[in-house]
Order: structure tokens, then sequence, then C-alpha cells
């Protein structure tokens, strides 16, 4: 009975383990929406964090943090192949979409 039941797991386990190798099907539009949320959470986070950096400057005022805060900007609009503007942009998009989903969800936080 014991070997009956190994040999089942394995089995199992096999069978799991080769469904988890093969190409995940296409998405389906539900996961697609999924998707969708996900990039605009993740870019939404981003903005929030470089908001924050520039929030902590002003009320924390350390000497020579404006110059810092600008350097830290331009260098993240930089590595996101964007000008300042443009990330400015796509902030203000992304949160907005954000508050939409949320507000879809249920969840809104101000």
């Amino acid at each position: 009975m014991r070997y009956l039941s190994t040999l089942l797991l394995l089995v199992a386990c096999s069978q799991t383990h080769a469904q988890a190798l093969q190409k995940p099907a296409a998405p389906q539009q539900g996961q697609d929406i999924m998707g969708k949320a996900m990039v605009v959470s993740r870019i939404a986070g981003l903005c929030e964090g470089l908001k924050q950096v520039q929030v902590f400057q002003k009320s924390a005022q350390l000497e020579g943090g404006d110059e810092f805060a600008q350097r830290f900007l331009a260098a993240e609009a930089k590595r996101l192949n964007k000008t300042l503007a443009q990330l400015d942009t796509q902030c203000n998009q992304a949160e907005s979409t954000y508050r939409q989903l949320a507000r879809m969800a249920g969840v809104e936080n101000n």
C-alpha cells in the first residue's frame, strides 16, 4: 500500500511538473485586464516613491537636498528613457488610472 501511495504521488507530481513546463495559454480578457492593472499599479507606485523624495526634502530641508532630488528625478527619467516632462505625464496618467481602478474595486484610498 505504501508503494502504491508513493507511485500515485509521483505520477501526480510528474503531471503537475509537465503542465508547468508547457507554454502558457494566451491570456483571457480578465487576465489581460489584470496584467494591465498590475502594470499601472507598478508605475503609480514608482511615481509615488519619486513624489515622496520631493515631499521629504520639502519638509526636512536638508542641505543640498533640492539638488539631490532634482538629480535623482533626472536620473530616474533617463533610466526610463524619458524626459522629465514625459515622466510627469506618465505618472499623472498612471495615478489617475490607478485611482479609477481602486474606485471600481471598491478600495479607494485618498
